[in-house]
């Protein structure tokens, strides 16, 4: 119930590209910690995107592997 009040924080290519360099550079950028606009986020959106993740690094490690062989 509390995302709906998070502001938003929507960064273009050369904010996110400076955002990563981390520390006070990031803080800067997003000084709540988070980008994006978390008042469209939910539960199901949030576990289909860990999924997501988790598969695609599952299978870099399985092409990885395979390589190794």
């Amino acid at each position: 119930d509390q995302l709906s009040k998070l502001k938003p924080y929507l960064i273009d290519a050369a904010a996110l590209s400076e955002w990563r360099k981390g520390g006070e550079h990031a803080m800067r950028i997003t000084p709540d910690g988070y980008t994006g606009d978390l008042s469209k986020a939910s539960p199901e959106i949030g576990a289909r995107i860990l999924t997501s993740r988790a598969d695609a690094i599952a299978e870099a490690v399985r092409t990885r592997v395979a390589a190794d062989k």
